[in-house]
């Protein structure tokens, strides 16, 4: 579902307007290494790979490659890992259009008159363009 025609359609009939800003989170760790040590131990997508994978053998590969990533876009030039994490805020407003149902922002003061708005409480969000959104990640 890469393209924003196709993320509406999951609130086609529903009356929610959608906006979407990527964000960016640093991420530090003493080197490469133990970026992935704490992966690989603590965080549940890598650590349910790694079981599967260390039952078909070939964990140790997949762990080269995270590794090499994490090389890769490594900012830090001093031997630590110093990498962004992105990550996509989607938020959405009631147009008026589409079945009722009050929510929980509904019924609370001082709620925001506008998805844009929602998303600028968001720190280091940055609004994503239509065509950004069409491209893999």
């Amino acid at each position: 579902m890469g393209e924003r025609a196709a993320r509406a359609e999951l609130f086609e009939g529903t009356g929610v307007e959608l906006e979407f800003c990527r964000g960016y989170t640093p991420w530090r760790f003493p080197s490469p290494e133990d970026y992935v040590r704490f992966m690989e131990s603590r965080y549940g997508p890598t650590l349910e790979a790694r079981e599967r994978l260390t039952a078909e053998g070939t964990w140790g590969a997949c762990r080269d490659e995270i590794l090499a990533m994490a090389k890769r876009r490594n900012e830090a030039t001093d031997g630590t890992l110093r990498m962004s994490a992105e990550y996509l805020v989607v938020a959405g407003r009631r147009t008026g259009e589409g079945p009722r149902r009050a929510s929980a922002a509904e019924r609370t003061e001082g709620r925001a008159a506008s998805p844009r708005h929602a998303l600028r409480g968001v720190r280091g969000c940055r609004p994503v363009p239509d065509h950004a959104l069409s491209s893999p990640d």
